[in-house]
This record gives structure tokens, C-alpha cells and sequence, in this order.
């Protein structure tokens, strides 16, 4: 029976002098959670950055066949922020998928000959 260990998720501040709200980071962890069940995913890392009034989250993606992904949004709001995030990563979890989709093969020495 294969076990699935949960994806790690890390979420962080790119300043010491800005702190993430431990709520701030449960609702950015839950919300990542429901991705990370769906998708095939191996770590994701958020780096939280704040400029001005723009708050922008980069995250990289790990995924299987050593894809590593990554992508950013940017809002005045956080939380705002990380639904965009979260939006984007489901994106590029679809377009990985259509990229590795299971092809049926045949071997050649079965394949019928066309006659011409």
C-alpha cells in the first residue's frame, strides 16, 4: 500500500524587518493544501515581499520528471495576493500535466502495415 506523505510548504518573509501573521500563513498553507491534493507536487516555497504598497509572493514548484516552477503575483493586498498565487500555480499544474499526459504506445513489430 503506497502512503503519500504531506507536501512541505514553507512560507517566508524576504525582510526580518516584515513578519508573516501565523494566521497569515495557516490560510496561505490551507489554501495550498487543496493544490498539493490534487496535483502531483513535491515541496512548494513561498518568499513574501513587500515594496512600497505592492505586496508580491514568488513561489517555486517542484514537480515530478525534475520540473521546478516557478511563478509570481503582485496586488496591494496579501491576501489578495495569495489567491492570484494560488490561481496561477493551478495553471501551471494543468499545463504540466497536458505536457506528460499518458500516451498508449504499440510496438512496432504489432502495428498493421498500410497498404498503398
Amino acid at each position: 500500500m503506497h502512503v503519500r506523505l504531506p507536501t512541505p510548504i514553507t512560507v517566508q518573509a524576504i525582510h526580518k524587518s516584515h513578519t508573516l501573521s501565523p494566521e497569515f500563513k495557516k490560510i496561505a498553507i490551507r489554501k495550498l493544501s487543496k493544490i498539493t491534493n490534487k496535483y502531483r507536487i513535491y515541496s512548494i516555497k513561498l518568499i513574501c515581499d513587500v515594496s512600497g504598497q505592492n505586496h508580491e509572493i514568488k513561489a517555486t514548484i517542484h514537480m515530478p520528471i525534475h520540473n521546478k516552477i516557478s511563478v509570481s503575483a503582485k496586488s496591494k493586498q496579501l491576501y489578495n495576493t495569495i489567491d492570484l498565487i494560488c490561481k496561477k500555480i493551478k495553471q501551471q499544474c494543468e499545463h504540466h500535466l497536458d505536457k506528460i499526459e499518458v500516451v498508449k504506445h504499440t510496438k512496432i513489430a504489432n502495428m498493421p502495415f498500410k497498404d498503398k
